[in-house]
């Protein structure tokens, strides 16, 4: 939107796109009748261009070779078109380029007191850069099929600012117009930039003459048509509605916000969405468990299990489960817990509740009335033995903190509590990470194959071994059992 103005030969036009977009359809009527001829003409040869290419060009190189530099043809055509009709005028028929220079200034170190009047307003900019950086050019690199690397995108821009400021350029970024030119004239190597770089010299040092009658309205018309084809189809709109509704409030929040505001707001109020949506997720994360009962009775998964995977998941327990009806029974005295996100402050408090109340409806003691409720809530059927195994699956879980542990050790401490100290905590699926994070918070643990720690949780290397190792099973022999 911001090269419409030139391309009709409209100044003055605001800035964001809303208001280029008002402001321009607002004046119509003095849209300028030669220069739009160049800009719209300089669009149709292009159009032109790109189709032949694209019907003839894999046939034949020379035509391949014109159609990916259409940019150029269009610029040297029009520019010779304008010098011919404008250089005896001294009222020129469109606004030309008018490129002046004088070579490049002599570097010298930045301005002290410039320096110190810029550093704290520079952050944002900062941000808005590296954020429009990283979106242009992960555009770009889905279009053209290649991936980029984040980190030297960084170091690019950094060096070449530090670079710049030496010459007292201003910051630059990544931007999508000058991309979007060069992505239409199939660039394929890094080597484009010292191709760019010497002619930007000779066009400094020699052509500038020359660039002096490069009509607006055909560098506005060559912009528009690189930019053009990054647009999806409408229907890329609908498809984000109908596989995630995140995705789609952070697909309008960024189109609505570039358009009213900025390009710069819009990419950080979607990232800010982005941010806030993952944490809300987080916070409502409950955890899977998985109950032993009788056959004609109803629970969170079925009665008969099978050898499970080396890494077990929620799908998979349940698969196995569920088809080998006829298969052993899993224990009525173990109890699998599979967490299905990491454990940290804004889940760990909210997933406690939820464990107090299949605590309860377990093992409590509590009054017979409010049991029958419970139960009659929930659908459980009551066990014919005391619970002695308790496994956690940890293989969903990248990241645990403080919170997280502290809210499991009162967990552990509230079954303990409930059934005493021989209820065992097996451990499944652990990462090294969070398993050094229980270390220094001073959990002990200790592996299934290696030797016993008492008081430790065991380590188990599969769903397998944790739920039949039939180590201490019996320590809860005596302990009275609740009969439905």
């Amino acid at each position: 939107m911001g090269q419409v103005g030139s391309l009709v030969g409209l100044s003055n036009v605001p800035d964001g796109a809303f208001n280029q977009l008002g402001n321009i359809l607002k004046r119509l009527p003095h849209w300028d009748g030669p220069t739009c001829g160049i800009g719209f003409g300089t669009m149709l040869v292009l159009l032109i261009l790109e189709k032949i290419g694209k019907k003839w060009g894999k046939k034949h190189f020379s035509i391949r070779y014109m159609a990916s530099s259409r940019a150029i043809i269009v610029m040297v055509i029009f520019t010779l078109i304008s010098y011919l009709l404008n250089k005896d005028r001294d009222d020129y028929l469109w606004a030309l380029s008018q490129v002046s220079t004088h070579g490049i200034q002599h570097p010298k170190a930045p301005d002290a007191t410039l320096l110190s009047k810029v550093v704290a307003r520079s952050i944002a900019p900062l941000v808005a850069c590296t954020l429009e950086h990283q979106a242009v050019g992960k555009a770009f690199a889905r279009r053209n099929h290649y991936a980029i690397d984040q980190t030297q995108e960084f170091n690019y821009l950094g060096v070449t600012n530090i670079i710049n400021s030496f010459f007292g350029v201003m910051p630059v970024g990544g931007a999508i117009s000058r991309t979007a030119v060069n992505s239409e004239c199939n660039v394929k190597s890094p080597l484009n930039g010292a191709i760019t770089a010497g002619f930007i010299i000779l066009t400094l040092y020699v052509f500038s003459p020359a660039l002096y009658w490069l009509p607006k309205a055909t560098l506005a018309a060559i912009i528009i048509m690189a930019v053009i084809h990054l647009f999806g189809p409408l229907s890329l709109i609908w498809r984000y509605w109908r596989i995630s509704l995140a995705d789609f409030i952070a697909c309008m929040v960024a189109f609505w916000v570039t358009i009213f505001v900025s390009a710069e707001i819009g990419i950080g109020a979607a990232a800010g969405w982005s941010v806030a949506w993952t944490l809300l997720r987080s916070a409502f994360v409950t955890p899977s468990i998985h109950a032993s009962s009788p056959s004609n009775g109803s629970s969170d998964s079925s009665s008969t299990f099978q050898p499970l995977a080396r890494v077990p998941t929620v799908s998979t327990l349940n698969q196995q489960i569920s088809e080998n009806e006829g298969g052993p029974a899993l224990p009525e005295d173990t109890v699998v817990v599979q967490f299905g996100d990491s454990l940290f402050f804004p889940n760990a408090n909210r997933n406690k509740p939820r464990y107090s109340v299949e605590a309860e409806r377990s093992w409590s003691v509590a009054a017979e009335r409010r049991l029958a409720r419970l139960r009659n809530e929930r659908g459980v059927v009551m066990r014919q033995m005391p619970l002695a195994v308790v496994i956690w699956d940890f293989g969903m879980v990248p990241f645990i903190d403080s919170t997280g542990i502290t809210a499991l050790a009162e967990l552990k401490d509230d079954i303990r509590r409930q059934l005493g100290f021989g209820v065992q905590i097996r451990i499944i699926g652990i990462t090294k990470s969070v398993r050094h994070r229980f270390e220094r918070a001073g959990w002990k643990l200790a592996d299934a194959d290696g030797l016993q720690d008492g008081g430790a949780d065991v380590v188990y290397p599969s769903l397998e071994r944790a739920i039949w190792d039939e180590r201490d099973r019996d320590s809860l022999k005596g302990v009275s059992t609740e009969k439905a």
